[in-house]
């Protein structure tokens, strides 16, 4: 018989004595085997998908991306990748939360048989049966410029191509999101007035941000059954590094003052 496939784990921790010691850990486990580690989260989504990675050890506060924005692109790049997040035991209840929303395990980097037993869990479920996803480019883009708001991501042709629980929350779209993407259409059809009229497309900002290809900021509002909930909204263009082009816009939105 065949031996099974390593169990593929990246860690990151901008600490080189953490990352070396998880490491180290890591490697004492049966069928574990660390194919990459890094210092920042940029560096471990883009490791984590170049080496299909099953499970990433994020510490939660790191450079580029922090842990939960790292954690938050693999959910969104590919759902079959396990985050665990390294915090210590004193850790901002704004944290905890985020994890929570995200469903992403926080782990004491003091508590040694916690990790092992997350680990070997996520090993157990493992399908190693799936093809190879690269990093999107707007996704990317759109999650480095999030600051833990709602956030929701449309490609140039106005395809949806990401948004979060906060996003679905606020708007009432399904989440999680469906395995065809939604059109920006669909969305808009959720976005109303303050008095609840009807707000067409061409005024949303993540649609004016698109068209105009300059940031907006405005007040967007979304009927629910509770009544019209009031958000503030900014909305970017974003375009690729390297040739300029536009890949879309996002727009990130909080309660309105």
């Amino acid at each position: 018989m065949a031996a099974p496939e390593p169990v593929r784990v990246v860690v990151a921790d901008d600490h080189d004595a953490q990352r070396a010691l998880v490491e180290a850990f890591l490697a004492l486990l049966p069928n574990v085997a660390v194919v990459a580690t890094c210092a920042d989260g940029l560096e471990v989504v883009q490791a984590a998908l170049s080496s299909d990675a099953d499970i990433a050890v994020l510490d939660v506060n790191m450079p580029r991306l922090d842990g939960l924005a790292a954690a938050e692109l693999l959910l969104a790049s590919r759902r079959d990748c396990h985050p665990i997040l390294l915090t210590s035991a004193a850790q901002e209840p704004e944290v905890v939360a985020r994890a929570a929303e995200l469903d992403v395990p926080l782990v004491d980097k003091l508590a040694w048989d916690e990790l092992p037993r997350l680990v070997l869990g996520i090993a157990d479920t493992l399908d190693h049966h799936r093809p190879h996803t690269p990093i999107d480019a707007l996704i990317l883009a759109a999650l480095l410029a999030h600051d833990g708001e709602a956030a929701l991501a449309v490609r140039a042709n106005r395809e949806v191509a990401y948004y979060n629980r906060h996003a679905a929350r606020a708007t009432g779209m399904p989440y999680p999101p469906p395995a065809s993407p939604l059109e920006l259409s669909a969305v808009a059809r959720l976005a109303v007035y303050a008095d609840g009229g009807p707000r067409p497309l061409e005024t949303l900002p993540v649609a004016l941000a698109l068209t105009e290809r300059r940031p907006n900021v405005d007040e967007i509002c979304f009927a629910s059954g509770a009544g019209v909930r009031r958000l503030t909204c900014r909305a970017l263009p974003l375009f690729d590094v390297v040739g300029g082009t536009l890949l879309g816009s996002a727009a990130y939105w909080r309660e309105a003052a």
